[in-house]
């Protein structure tokens, strides 16, 4: 997890589609997921690369590659992730319903509170997902603190396609 910030560098993404001046090109981030890869299965690089293209607001680059991947949780989460930043509230939701549990609920639970952001976390503890994409499409709660879960969400997510 330490790599993380050379592959996911601040400034963080924002919450819709616009795209910063400091993202890197799709092909480079291809080049620079297949580098951090190395040594993946193929689905893991590929969903590897949709992370760091969502990261780099590559919306429908993202999208192509975990259309690819349907039913496999980890790509139903980064497709959920995409339609949130479209924004597109009813179907990050519908792909949510088909995660079910986030695959890092434990943490994004942890990560929500640590932000002041209780009302992403249900009254089970659980992080709930659908909560954070309506209020990422309705701007209900900070906008800045929202980011930073977002952020964490995708840094985490990388970290569990990179892990062994």
């Amino acid at each position: 997890m330490s790599d993380l910030p050379t592959i996911l560098p601040d400034p963080l993404p924002g919450l819709g589609p616009e795209i910063r001046s400091q993202a890197l090109e799709a092909q480079a981030v291809a080049v620079e997921a297949a580098r951090w890869g190395t040594g993946l299965d193929s689905r893991r690089s590929q969903l590897l690369e949709a992370c760091l293209l969502l990261w780099h607001d590559h919306l429908e680059a993202a999208h192509a590659i975990v259309q690819r991947h349907e039913g496999d949780q980890l790509a139903d989460c980064l497709h959920a992730i995409m339609h949130r930043r479209e924004p597109n509230e009813g179907n990050s939701c519908y792909w949510w319903a088909r995660v079910g549990i986030h695959p890092l609920a434990s943490a994004l639970t942890s990560e929500a509170r640590r932000l002041g952001l209780d009302g992403l976390v249900g009254a089970d503890g659980a992080f709930l997902p659908k909560a954070m994409t309506r209020t990422c499409c309705r701007s209900t709660l900070p906008q800045s603190a929202l980011a930073e879960l977002q952020g964490s969400e995708l840094r985490l997510l990388a970290g569990h396609l990179l892990a062994p």
